[in-house]
């Protein structure tokens, strides 16, 4: 169970500092997804990176219970998926096409999204211990 505390902590840092720069530059964000669009080979670093670190969490965090710890097993096996998704089917890339074209409300809301999530596995990390 100590390793649902550390990744609570680890994705909590990491999810409200996403959210918030979500919040205050959605432009930068769309300008992001846009450059992916042109050249879709720099995805394969990320899918790389992805398919790591999500077989890490996997491998110390596989833990299937109604209750918080199951975020941590997700995020997990959504890495995995995301990146095999994306290594095998290189055409996969076009499905965040759509990002390039969101409102910046689009944006916000997933950065507050994020940020609430940030919260709620930072609470579970360094409070409710």
């Amino acid at each position: 169970m100590e390793a649902s505390f550390i990744f609570a902590r680890v994705y909590a840092i990491y999810f409200i500092v996403i959210g918030i720069a979500l919040l205050l530059y959605p432009k930068r964000f769309r300008n992001w997804y846009s450059e992916i669009m042109r050249k879709p080979d720099q995805v394969m670093l990320g899918a790389i990176l992805s398919l790591l670190i999500g077989s890490f969490i996997i491998a110390t965090h596989n833990i299937w219970v109604l209750d918080w710890p199951i975020i941590i097993t997700i995020i997990g096996w959504w890495g995995i998926i995301w990146a095999a998704t994306l290594l095998i089917s290189p055409n996969s890339v076009g499905w965040h096409g759509f990002m390039t074209n969101s409102s910046n409300t689009t944006y916000r809301a997933s950065g507050v999204f994020w940020v609430l999530l940030g919260l709620y596995l930072g609470y579970h990390g360094f409070v409710a211990i």
